[in-house]
């Protein structure tokens, strides 16, 4: 089964409004889901986030690109120095 673009969009989509569900829920109990801004560096040249661990959301991770300036183009998602995935910012 092959994929068109609108329909990894629309997946994209409902995994990111499920990703807030979750993190609003875990909110909500008193689960502390935000850190400092230390957890991250995006590398814009290279179109890169270099994330210090996981447990990070994809919005999170959008988030940051945005607020370094970044584009709405891809970017690859890099721990301990190996990509572990592409976002789309």
């Amino acid at each position: 089964m092959e994929l068109n673009d609108n329909a990894v969009k629309a997946i994209f989509e409902r995994l990111q409004r499920m990703e807030s569900r979750i993190v609003r829920g875990f909110t909500e109990q008193g689960v502390v889901v935000c850190d400092d801004e230390s957890w991250c560096r995006v590398d814009n040249e290279r179109r890169a986030v270099h994330v210090n661990g996981l447990g990070r959301s994809i919005r999170a991770i959008q988030l940051a690109i945005m607020r370094a300036g970044g584009d709405h183009g891809c970017y690859d998602v890099v721990i301990a120095g190996e990509t572990m995935a592409t976002v789309m910012a």
